[in-house]
């Protein structure tokens, strides 16, 4: 059976900084991992290659056993990879469904987006209860607590 994701060769530098030297790495469906290491030995260079914020040069990624042309951060969520980062990538003078929804276009229709935007509180709503996550939809970023702040990052991937 073909891995979920595997890492073929990845290879990552920034001038004569070598961020990541030939790795491979394959991950099997439902497989939980974590990657442990010092600060500066690379493992957020290897994960944001995966999720397409860096190209790595030399390497392949697959995905379900067959090599994935991921050009971009849309490419790697319509794959199915997203990525929550060490640092929060949140607007904090938005709600928590705000931060969700942005990068969604609008319809141009008012009375269009607003349904939608009914069904985006359900949506956030079943994803939430699915995982076992809790959050407040409206809350302001600025009032949330560092583990809600967490907690909004990765609903925020689940959703996409």
């Amino acid at each position: 059976m073909a891995h979920a994701i595997e890492l073929r060769g990845i290879t990552k530098t920034f001038g004569s900084v070598v961020a990541n030297n030939n790795i491979d790495l394959a991950l099997r469906q439902g497989e939980i991992l974590a990657l442990l290491g010092e600060n500066g030995s690379g493992k957020t260079t290897l994960m944001n290659m995966l999720s397409c914020f860096y190209q790595p040069a030399p390497g392949e990624i697959y995905i379900d056993g067959k090599l994935a042309k991921i050009s971009s951060p849309e490419d790697a969520k319509r794959l199915g990879i997203g990525m929550v980062h060490q640092h929060f990538k949140l607007v904090d003078v938005f709600s928590a469904a705000d931060n969700i929804w942005m990068g969604k276009e609008s319809s141009g229709n008012f009375f269009a987006d607003f349904l939608l935007k009914a069904n985006r509180f359900k949506e956030i709503e079943e994803i939430s209860k699915k995982f076992g996550f809790e959050i407040d939809s409206h809350k302001k970023v600025f009032n949330m607590s560092v583990s809600e702040k967490q907690t909004l990052e990765i609903i925020k991937v689940l959703y996409y």
